[in-house]
């Protein structure tokens, strides 16, 4: 079972189960280089995608390693010489006009086996937060992912009823929604909290920037946080975990 890193992105996105390690290997400085394996899928279809461009980032700044691969005909894609931690992704947008939009995932374990890499279409990048009444602004991001906990299996579960906000430069920033049964995002007014069916979140209309997501459990206590940058005009996904320390089941409804 793969996988797969949200963030819808926005439209997030989607997240499953953990995952393995690939070995690693020393580069010329000494440091220990690893190899990530993915596939490449379509957000909406759920399909895979071949000849999808894929280039590693700084997960902190969002910068390109200079490392790229693109996607075989079974959307398969393996990028070598990555440094061992957590590093980012950016899927990249294709033309004609009806194609793909930039989509960055972050906080992913580079040495990862079989994840899915999201790829988002601009007709869903901005149908998406329409259908939540959100007016898309220029230049502005997008971010999206799950709020999960992971339960006594190791398998991410939905916060069920938690809440998320964003926040850029320590202010809180965007317009968040969640979403519906039918895994897209609604109103506030049709869904409030985190959906116990799925557990993902959008934001629209977040500054670019560093951005922080906190989450919060349905009584209002902060128990988790992810950071990594937005980029204007694209999607920008990760998971957001309840960190260590809090209740390891925070889900408040069903």
């Amino acid at each position: 079972m793969k996988q797969t890193i949200l963030a819808i992105t926005a439209l997030s996105l989607i997240l499953g189960v953990g995952i393995a390690g690939c070995g690693g290997s020393d580069d010329n400085n000494g440091q220990k280089t690893v190899t990530f394996k993915g596939t490449v899928e379509d957000f909406k279809a759920g399909t895979t995608l071949d000849g999808m461009t894929v280039k590693a980032l700084n997960n902190d700044t969002g910068a390109e390693l200079g490392i790229e691969a693109t996607s075989d005909a079974e959307g398969n894609v393996t990028i070598a010489g990555l440094p061992d931690g957590k590093v980012g992704f950016l899927v990249v947008g294709t033309e004609p006009a009806d194609g793909y939009i930039d989509t960055y995932q972050f906080n992913i374990d580079a040495s990862a086996e079989d994840v899915s890499l999201i790829a988002v279409d601009k007709l869903t990048y901005q149908a998406a937060p329409a259908l939540a009444g959100i007016q898309v602004k220029e230049h502005t991001a997008a971010v999206a992912g799950a709020f999960v906990w992971k339960n006594a299996k190791g398998v991410d579960e939905p916060v069920a009823c938690g809440t998320v906000k964003v926040f850029v430069n320590d202010a809180e920033n965007g317009e968040v929604r969640y979403f519906n049964d039918t895994g897209m995002p609604t109103s506030l007014d049709n869904r409030k909290n985190i959906n116990p069916q799925n557990g993902y979140y959008l934001a629209g209309n977040v500054d670019p920037g560093k951005v922080t997501i906190k989450g919060y459990d349905p009584s209002g206590k902060e128990i988790g946080s992810v950071t990594f940058p937005a980029v204007g005009d694209s999607i920008c996904i990760s998971t957001l975990y309840v960190e260590e320390g809090h209740d390891t089941n925070p889900g408040g409804c069903q």
